[in-house]
């Protein structure tokens, strides 16, 4: 006899027509991991259910990749333009609060947006209506240089003990100086520095800046090269023609009762003389115009002083010709076209501006100091009888 249905044990996994489950095992230390398995889906109908795939670990964090711009329509006829990434924006500099307009970069319709600063001859200018003294962090640094009848000339310094400060007297080209020795030659040219002293006939008044002609206005400043280096060309000269002539008298007259030696105090005395002459009696000069008020620097009046010497070195080396006739004819020339020279360029500031007693006084001080350093030339370095 059959045993009943309900004598057998109960199955749940029988009943039902299922398996049992399996049961996983506990991991071990050997066992490597395993990444938890996905669910698998629910099969649709007529479907065949989806096998079981582990689930992809998360992967590094990938660079940032700037968005790409949306293609453009084709026109009709022509291909889709390609993809082309957006450019990223630049950093924009932050503003400081002396600087209100650091970092403005908007435009409107194509111009900048924000104040705009236009350049200058000494630097950027602030835009109307801004201070200068509140525009940027400080205003702009003054000008090292300025520019006089298209040549540039640096700013005179005001220490007499620096080096720069003498520095602006010998700021001279060779073609200026050269020009003015050509100019010394003649007695009624006016030196390029001193034209805008000149009298101007007819105005009753001193032109304050003269012009060449074409309407350029003339500053050229004075030197002292030239004038240093005439006044030292010539007591060397002189020097050496004393001793020239010297020597040559020695040989006519061969009846001497001692040796014939050089004789450097010829150029010691040579040196002193003309120094003192060119620049000590300038500058004396110049203390009396001053304290007239003339409107003449002492670099005018040395300058002007130094290069009416120049007639004396050819002079001088001509002088070296043994005939006493030619030698007075020299040195009497040369004298009265450097007091002619003088004369001329200060008697127009003169009779501009002084009375009539005092132009008349200097002039005849002037000519008469001229022509006794010029008779020292021939009375005692050119003293000599052949």
């Amino acid at each position: 006899m059959a045993a009943s249905r309900s004598d057998e044990p109960f199955d749940p996994f029988k009943e039902f027509g299922g398996s049992p489950a399996p049961v996983a095992a506990p991991p071990t230390a050997a066992t490597p991991f395993q990444p938890p398995m996905a669910q698998p889906t629910t099969a649709s109908y007529g479907q065949t259910p989806q096998p079981y795939a582990p689930m992809s670990q998360p992967t590094a964090a990938t660079p940032f990749q700037p968005p790409m711009a949306q293609p453009t329509a084709a026109s009709y006829g022509q291909p889709p333009q390609p993809y082309a990434p957006m450019s990223q924006p630049s950093p924009q500099p932050y503003a400081q609060p002396n600087q209100p307009f650091a970092g403005v970069t908007g435009t409107y319709g194509g111009q900048p947006s924000g104040p705009q600063m236009s350049p200058s001859p000494t630097g950027m200018v602030p835009p109307a209506g801004v201070p200068g003294g509140t525009y940027g962090s400080q205003s702009p640094p003054p000008p090292l240089q300025q520019q006089q009848g298209g040549e540039i000339f640096a700013q005179p310094s005001m220490k007499i003990w620096t080096i720069e400060f003498y520095q602006q007297f010998f700021d001279v080209t060779t073609e200026v100086v050269l020009n003015r020795m050509r100019d010394s030659l003649i007695p009624t040219m006016t030196p390029d520095y001193m034209k805008n002293h000149t009298w101007v006939a007819g105005t009753g008044s001193l032109a304050d800046v003269a012009t060449d002609g074409q309407d350029t206005a003339n500053t050229v400043k004075p030197d002292l090269y030239g004038p240093f280096w005439i006044c030292t060309t010539l007591w060397m000269l002189l020097g050496i023609v004393s001793n020239i002539m010297s020597r040559i008298e020695y040989g006519r007259n061969p009846n001497h009762d001692k040796k014939w030696t050089y004789d450097f105090t010829m150029a010691s005395i040579a040196s002193l003389v003309i120094y003192l002459y060119c620049f000590g009696f300038s500058c004396i000069l110049w203390g009396v115009m001053r304290f007239k008020s003339l409107p003449l620097s002492l670099t005018d009046t040395l300058c002007l002083y130094g290069y009416s010497m120049f007639v004396f070195i050819p002079i001088t080396i001509l002088c070296a010709i043994p005939i006493s006739f030619v030698q007075w004819f020299l040195v009497l020339m040369g004298g009265g076209l450097s007091t002619a020279y003088l004369l001329t360029n200060f008697g127009k500031l003169w009779k501009a501006m002084l009375p009539a007693q005092w132009h008349l006084g200097l002039s005849g001080l002037v000519a008469v100091l001229h022509l006794l350093i010029t008779l020292s030339f021939k009375f005692y370095f050119l003293n000599y009888s052949f």
